[in-house]
């Protein structure tokens, strides 16, 4: 009998630890935001095929002048040319 009080005790034990912990912790959520479908789209002339780009990625590309630029895949899915923001400023002496 004392044998049977003691397993039921330890069960109720186990028991009561296991459903206190919080069930906050065993929630899943997802890191990434939702998808809104949006992307920017470029056309290689290399290959002829239309390329598609998330918000956020860039590009290298080089134009019929022999210029490079940077374009940034923005938010609204419209390209942003970011040459002028990757060109290395001019230093002056403090002399």
């Amino acid at each position: 009998m004392v044998r049977h009080a003691r397993v039921l005790v330890a069960a109720l034990v186990i028991g009561s630890a296991v459903l206190g912990v919080s069930t906050g912790q065993a929630e899943a959520r997802d890191n990434h935001p939702a998808d809104n479908g949006v992307r920017c789209a470029y056309y290689n002339q290399e290959t002829g095929e239309l390329e598609f780009y998330l918000p956020g990625q860039s590009l290298l590309v080089h134009d019929s002048d022999g210029r490079w630029h940077y374009l940034w895949c923005g938010e609204d899915g419209n390209w942003k040319d970011r040459t002028d923001d990757m060109r290395p400023t001019k230093r002056t002496s403090g002399r």
